[in-house]
């Protein structure tokens, strides 16, 4: 059962009873860190880079990792965080498990074909 929102604010080490912008951003899950891209020389969407992240453009990977014990091929949006500066995972994206990426990579000829269909 998820955490009622009272349950949340006990948990908050703030003090303030108000539900600021900030506060909101805090209780969200942390989100694992993805470490900034050392250069844009040599990137290539078909060459895999040393740690399972490949560039799909300047702020798109796609990344093979693990999560709870289970394989998983991330496609997502990053954003630079302004503090740190580092690349991030942002909401956009989608997760595939090994089972439905093979079922994507099957019909990427067909969604291809319908692409250059509606150009």
């Amino acid at each position: 059962m998820p955490k009622s929102k009272e349950f949340i604010d006990s948990d908050d080490s703030s003090a303030s009873g108000s539900s600021s912008e900030a506060e909101k951003k805090g209780k969200k899950r942390p989100k694992k860190e993805v470490k900034q891209k050392e250069s844009k020389e040599g990137s290539s969407s078909k060459k895999p880079k040393n740690d399972g992240v490949w560039e799909l453009d300047e702020k798109c990977l796609v990344t093979v990792r693990d999560f709870k014990g289970k394989t998983l091929i991330d496609i997502r949006y990053m954003y630079e965080d302004k503090n740190s500066g580092e690349l991030k995972p942002s909401k956009k994206g989608i997760s595939l498990n090994p089972k439905l990426w093979r079922k994507f990579v099957e019909i990427v000829d067909e969604v291809d074909q319908a692409v250059k269909e509606k150009s």
